[in-house]
This record gives structure tokens, C-alpha cells and sequence, in this order.
């Protein structure tokens, strides 16, 4: 079952090698963050893959994610289809007025008292591809976002280098912010497409990816389809600033934000 679209193509059993910012020592990273950059290069051995049924908004399945759930073993059987909720939203960056897209799932074989397993926000460039994947759910306690590299990029030509204690320019300084950090930069796809997201056995995310990046699961013995379907108002989980705190607040936004 061949998940990977707008031309990306996905390795067998691809290899990750750790990234350079994953040196923590180079920069004294605190050691959360670097657990958690070190959690983006782990290679499943085996995974079962799901993506979503046809939906009639092109817009909201392009952009759905793409599970990665990390098995046991081959005969592993694919877990009950999770329930994955979409909701819509708008956020104001500068004088940019951006469109944002929150997906959650829920996992009924895997029902820890949580009302979802997790979630993704991503908040899209002008063109519609996702530049900045948020989290819904805090990792040891930190607030874990996903940028793109054109974000990347203008941080970098408008600020400079990472600031101390930090991997990335367009994180803000560990004292501003110790409760967040940006676990990886993503390769910016073709055209709008949802991430890959990762969730190992436990249902933790351990990383999101771009479709066309190399794959870091060695095999797939099956897979299976999701439902997407609106949120209940009531039981939003995707508005902006859960903590309080707007994207604006928590990086270095760039004024020319791609």
C-alpha cells in the first residue's frame, strides 16, 4: 500500500542519520529538547500505515496526516481505524492573516482515559502548503513544534544563527521559552500535503516528516484507512494558543514569513 503522494516517493527501510543539531553538548541544549530531536531520528523496524478515505473537501484530505504506528511485530494486527476530527481555523501573524488546519486522533484500542491520543496543527503558507506543524498534546511536558525550511530559512537571513541553548534560528531564546522547542526542520513539499506523523507503541509522536522524505520504517506489513470527519464544536482541540501563548509568542516569526 503505497501511501506517499504529489510525486514523493518513499524509501525501503531507509536509514536516518542524526542531524547535526542533534549535537546538544556544541550548544548546552537542555537535555528535555535534546531528547526530544533525538526521538525525530528513530527508525521503526516495523510500522502499520494509515491514511485517510476519500473525502469530499480536497482541501482537508490532502493535508490530513499519515499515521506511522510502530508494531510489535509483522503478524501485529492493524490497529482499530482511529477516530480523526479536522477543525479549521485562522491565525494573525504580523500583518499576515493565515489559514490553520488541527487534526486529532483517538485510538479506541488504546484508551488511556484521554479524551485523543494526539493531534496536529498546521498553519499554512500563502500557497497552501503547511509551514509550521504544532503538536496538540505537550511531550514531557514541552510544547513541540515542527517548522518548515523556507521558515527556517527567512528566520535565519533575519535574525541570524540559533540563539545560545538553541538549535534553530527561529526558536526563541531557553529563557524566554524553556517549554518549547522545535524538534526538527521539515523538508518543504511540492505542493500541500499533510505530514507523515510517527506514533510509536505507546502512542507518543516521535516525529512528523514531509511525504518526501526518506521513510524510517523498515517494513510495512499492512495497513489501514481513516475517516475524517468534523469536529463537534463542543469538543474542539485545535484553537490556536492552548497555553495561552500565539505562535508569535513562542518563535522568532520572521516579518517575511513564506
Amino acid at each position: 500500500m503505497v501511501l506517499c503522494g504529489g510525486g514523493c516517493q518513499r524509501g525501503a527501510a531507509a536509514t536516518a542519520a542524526a542531524p547535526a543539531e542533534l549535537r546538544a553538548a556544541e550548544r548546552k541544549i537542555p537535555a528535555a529538547h535534546a531528547r526530544i530531536r533525538r526521538e525525530t531520528a528513530r527508525l521503526f523496524a516495523l510500522a502499520l500505515f494509515g491514511k485517510p478515505a476519500d473525502f469530499a473537501d480536497e482541501e482537508v484530505f490532502a493535508l490530513a496526516p499519515l499515521l506511522a504506528v510502530e508494531a510489535e511485530s509483522a503478524d501485529a494486527p492493524p490497529p482499530a481505524a482511529p477516530r480523526v476530527h479536522f477543525e479549521r481555523g485562522q491565525i494573525r501573524l504580523g500583518s499576515q492573516q493565515r489559514k490553520q488546519l488541527a487534526y486529532t486522533w483517538h485510538f479506541a484500542d488504546r484508551d488511556r482515559g484521554a479524551e485523543t491520543d494526539g493531534g496536529v496543527r498546521l498553519t499554512l503558507a500563502t500557497d497552501g502548503r503547511p509551514t509550521i506543524y504544532e503538536l496538540l498534546t505537550p511531550v514531557d511536558g514541552l510544547r513541540v513544534i515542527y517548522v518548515g525550511e523556507a521558515v527556517e530559512r527567512a528566520a535565519a537571513a533575519e535574525f541570524g544563527g540559533p540563539l545560545a541553548g538553541r538549535a534553530f534560528a527561529i526558536e526563541r531564546g531557553v529563557d524566554e521559552c524553556p517549554d518549547v522547542v522545535v524538534a526538527r526542520v521539515l523538508t518543504d513539499g511540492p505542493t500541500p500535503m499533510g505530514p507523515w506523523v510517527y506514533l510509536s507503541i505507546e502512542g507518543a509522536v516521535t516525529t512528523a516528516l514531509c511525504r518526501c522524505s526518506p521513510s524510517q520504517v523498515g517494513e510495512s506489513p499492512a495497513g489501514f484507512w481513516y475517516e475524517l470527519r468534523p469536529a463537534d464544536p463542543g469538543e474542539a482541540r485545535g484553537r490556536p494558543g492552548r497555553d495561552g501563548r500565539g505562535l508569535e509568542h513562542v518563535l522568532r516569526l520572521p516579518r517575511l514569513l513564506p
